[in-house]
């Protein structure tokens, strides 16, 4: 398997546990009408407004959960080549 799908793969798999984090942390009830609630695992990129409004998209929120993203997907597929390498070499 080359290094490319390795990373390809992590990559999808790492999203796949992201998105199912996110939809589950979105679907939770909500305790407070008039205050904010954030929504987003492992940053929040959406907040809901309070009473005063604010809600919207928290945009350094979604920058840090891409780089989130990005970081464990280079760790796992890095990690996965150095395991295949070893094994190969036994």
């Amino acid at each position: 398997m080359t290094a490319a799908r390795r990373y390809r793969i992590a990559f999808a798999a790492i999203s796949a546990v992201l998105i199912a984090a996110n939809v589950v942390h979105f679907l939770r009830p909500v305790t407070c009408w008039d205050c904010f609630f954030p929504y987003g695992v492992p940053f929040t990129f959406y907040q809901d407004g309070g009473e005063g409004g604010g809600a919207g998209v928290l945009w350094r929120g979604v920058a840090e959960d891409i780089g989130v993203l990005v970081i464990a997907a280079l760790l796992i597929g890095k990690g996965w080549g150095a395991l295949a390498s070893r094994r190969h070499l036994q």
